[in-house]
């Protein structure tokens, strides 16, 4: 959803980028059982899919997810039809062109 529709792609002089959402860092590196508490809050409030509940309470421990690194299969899927590797010659070109190198 939002990481999803967050993500641009980005060819430049020094290489590829893909930019997104901050929580995407833990998507792709994964992350370790840990504690959720409120902060500010009274209480946590959210569904429990698992369970099949809906949560509220003062913290809940959080079991953690697994390493999620979805960069290259987005690159395949979005360019696997040789966009990629045309956008990259057509950005060579036109610094050679503009006498850029």
């Amino acid at each position: 959803g939002a990481l999803r529709d967050s993500l641009t792609f980005e060819i430049g002089p020094d290489g590829a980028a893909l930019f997104g959402a901050q929580h995407g860092l833990y998507v792709i590196a994964g992350v370790g059982a840990h504690p959720i508490a409120v902060r500010q809050a009274r209480a946590l409030r959210f569904y429990w899919e698992k369970r099949g509940v809906v949560f509220i309470g003062p913290s809940v421990n959080h079991p953690g997810a697994p390493v999620n690194d979805f960069r290259l299969r987005a690159l395949s899927l979005a360019f696997g039809d040789g966009t990629l590797e045309r956008a990259v010659s057509q950005f060579w070109q036109s610094m050679f062109q503009a006498g850029g190198l």
